[in-house]
């Protein structure tokens, strides 16, 4: 009934009778498009502001992950670091936001984590032409594990702070696209500049995109309408756990938790496999590269599906049925996986595994946001795609840890994810139900 309603109102709101995905993405460059799109130049700035971003971060993910892989044992203590490092930077920003406007929080965040791509640039430079000491390795490992999460959860809070819901399901899919851009150029011109450049280098690149993309997402805050912009001279207000108390109060929110922890159970699982896999390869250039390659295919096919299908699916069949694609994807990915495993058939089940969460759960879970209140969009959301994030993690490596200290093999890893994606996929349904509800009341 959910997709009957979903429809309806669809065309209540302006969306048309037609729309096939080929129409739907033509719709939103029409010169009068859908009163629930995003003008050109609110799209235009929100999908250039998303490349960047993805693209700075992307351009140093294989490195990071190359760690992982140098280090397959050590990937628990990584992850626990990264958990740690999270739990000091929660209340932090619990802290700034409660304190600063919404100009204000993203210029500290943004230029905090540039100064320490500068350090780790100059760190790199010291070691250039010897092997990196674990040390540093590690530490390089937690900071991007918390900086990828923070920018591009402030990037989203901003987005759903700024547009309703009936924009998110037109234009988020749109949005998205951009950071799929950005996730294949950046680790192209990591393939292609790793051995000329080296990593150090790669990092100041990596720094100037940052700084563009904040002035770039100031730009598309302060060009919002007078309301948005009065609102934007307030703080967010709350206190340093603000984000923890409010997910606490809320069954929406604990329902987005708990598709979060398993959607982490489903990737860090892969995760694992595949730096397994990946440590039989010669050196850590051809590691790089071979991270890199997988990011490059799985990006180019999300983006042909954020063109064409994923705006089109959010809009005729619901959030809830966009956000059930991911998990059933899990089943048949993790299944294969549990029949077979080579690096070739871990490339293949990442691609998909990805393709469905950045096509499909990624647009559709930033959706969710737009219609809960201000200080759930900034302090909560923080709270939940960093903090509850990164302990996710940290829980499925122990448990990836002990599964395999009992002895399951690799392949028995994999089948163990299959359940738990149908109650995932259960998950998923659940929350477009509530959305829709909490549409509904926001609307009125």
């Amino acid at each position: 009934m959910e997709e009957m309603a979903a429809g309806e109102s669809h065309d209540e709101e302006g969306y048309g009778r037609d729309p096939t995905p080929v129409g739907t993405f033509l719709m939103s460059s029409q010169s009068s498009p859908s009163p629930d799109a995003l003008n050109a130049r609110q799209l235009l700035l929100a999908m250039v502001t998303a490349f960047l971003l993805m693209c700075g971060y992307s351009l140093i993910k294989p490195i990071r992950d190359e760690v992982a892989a140098a280090h397959p044992d050590d990937i628990t203590s990584l992850w626990t670091g990264t958990f740690f490092l999270t739990l000091l930077a929660v209340p932090l920003f619990g802290f700034l936001a409660s304190r600063c406007t919404r100009r204000r929080l993203l210029q500290i965040c943004f230029r905090s984590f540039l100064l320490l791509f500068l350090l780790f640039s100059w760190l790199f430079h010291q070691q250039e032409g010897a092997s990196r000491p674990f040390a540093l390795d590690a530490s390089f490992y937690i900071w991007v594990s918390v900086y990828n999460l923070f920018t591009l959860s402030l990037f989203w809070s901003v987005l759903a702070d700024l547009f309703h819901s009936q924009q998110g399901k037109h234009s988020f899919a749109r949005v998205t696209m951009g950071a799929s851009l950005g996730a294949i150029a950046g680790p192209a011109l990591t393939t292609a500049l790793i051995k000329p450049l080296g990593s150090a280098n790669l990092l100041l690149g990596s720094a100037l995109i940052l700084e563009v993309g904040l002035h770039l997402l100031l730009r598309l805050a302060r060009n919002q309408d007078s309301a948005a912009s009065a609102k934007a001279q307030q703080s967010i207000g709350g206190q340093a756990w603000e984000g923890m108390r409010l997910v606490l109060r809320s069954p929406q929110l604990r329902r987005i938790c708990g598709y979060l922890i398993l959607l982490v159970l489903t990737s860090g699982f892969m995760y694992r496999l595949k730096a397994e896999v990946a440590h039989g390869l010669s050196d850590r250039a051809a590691r790089t590269t071979y991270y890199a390659q997988i990011e490059m295919v799985a990006n180019s096919v999300t983006l042909l599906l954020q063109a064409f299908a994923s705006g089109w699916l959010m809009q005729r069949r619901g959030v809830g049925i966009t956000l059930m694609v991911l998990p059933l994807l899990a089943v048949l990915c993790f299944g294969f996986l549990g029949m077979w495993l080579s690096l070739a058939t871990i490339a293949i089940a990442d691609v998909l595994r990805r393709t469905g969460q950045y096509a499909m759960a990624k647009p559709a879970r930033e959706v969710l946001f737009t219609v809960l209140p201000r200080k759930e969009k900034y302090q909560a959301k923080s709270f939940v795609d960093t903090f509850v994030y990164r302990g996710g993690d940290l829980a499925v490596s122990w448990l990836y840890d002990l599964l395999a200290g009992i002895g399951l093999h690799a392949q028995a890893l994999a089948f163990f994810v299959v359940p738990t994606s149908l109650i995932w996929a259960g998950t998923a349904r659940q929350l477009g139900r509530q959305h829709q509800l909490l549409e509904e009341q926001h609307d009125t």
